[in-house]
């Protein structure tokens, strides 16, 4: 229950805020639908004209867009809050959430619960309502809300096994640029990229959970099923928060 009360608070206090400095808040929000619209169409004229991409059409690829766009929203929203984690460390201001009741994690993420992604979030979702009327599909909601929610915890392991590395006096930055980087290759099926980078971004760096495969096995492209999928976000999620707690048990604070 008090879990809750502070949830409530702190995004009741991230809401004004970003009502606050409305102009800031629209400006940011704008900018990033502009350019996942210009990205949807650059593919979609792609496809318009050669018809399919590694056997993709133009629907099936604007619901994978849509799919990964909600994904990456959701994460923003709930879990963006971690990307604060080496500058919280490094001024010493990390130290206030060990002295509080709640779980530091919760308090770092609650407190960096976004806004301006809302519309992101609409838009893919948006996407993803007109695929399925494209291709006159309709999938089991249940399955899809739960394939959303496990790439969501795709994208939070990753950022947040990498971060983490800031209690180990090591600057995550380098690393989170290389994730940014990769985020990108995400938009696009994975059957376009050569073998070795399938093998990367499933195994290595696994963004294909995030949306590709989830996509598929929706969609019943390339005999994948939703296992997979559902196991990897929760799965991974763990592993992260165990590298987390590790991480935080050896942390010594700066002093400050």
């Amino acid at each position: 229950m008090h879990t809750l009360s502070v949830l409530h608070q702190l995004a009741r206090m991230n809401l004004l805020r970003a009502l606050h400095y409305r102009a800031d808040f629209l400006a940011a929000a704008l900018g990033y639908l502009l350019s996942l619209a210009a990205l949807a169409f650059m593919m979609g004229l792609l496809l318009t004209t050669f018809r399919q991409v590694a056997g993709w059409g133009l629907y099936e690829y604007l619901f994978l867009f849509g799919f990964t766009a909600s994904a990456r929203a959701l994460w923003d929203t709930f879990f963006g809050g971690v990307l604060r984690l080496f500058e919280e460390v490094r001024s010493g201001r990390f130290d206030r959430y060990l002295i509080r009741p709640s779980s530091p994690l919760f308090l770092l993420l609650a407190e960096g619960l976004g806004t301006d992604t809302l519309l992101e979030l609409a838009l893919g979702l948006s996407l993803v309502y007109l695929a399925l009327g494209g291709l006159g599909a309709e999938p089991s909601w249940a399955l899809f809300l739960a394939l959303l929610a496990s790439g969501t915890l795709v994208l939070a392991a990753l950022h947040l096994f990498v971060n983490a590395l800031a209690f180990w006096a090591v600057d995550p930055n380098p690393l989170s640029f290389v994730l940014w980087r990769l985020d990108e290759l995400v938009r696009y099926p994975l059957d376009v990229y050569p073998g070795w980078l399938q093998g990367l971004l499933t195994f290595a760096v696994p963004y294909a959970f995030v949306g590709y495969y989830p996509a598929a096995a929706l969609l019943g492209k390339g005999g994948v099923g939703p296992a997979p999928a559902l196991l990897a976000g929760p799965g991974l999620f763990a592993l992260a928060l165990g590298f987390w707690r590790v991480s935080l048990a050896r942390y010594q604070g700066t002093g400050s």
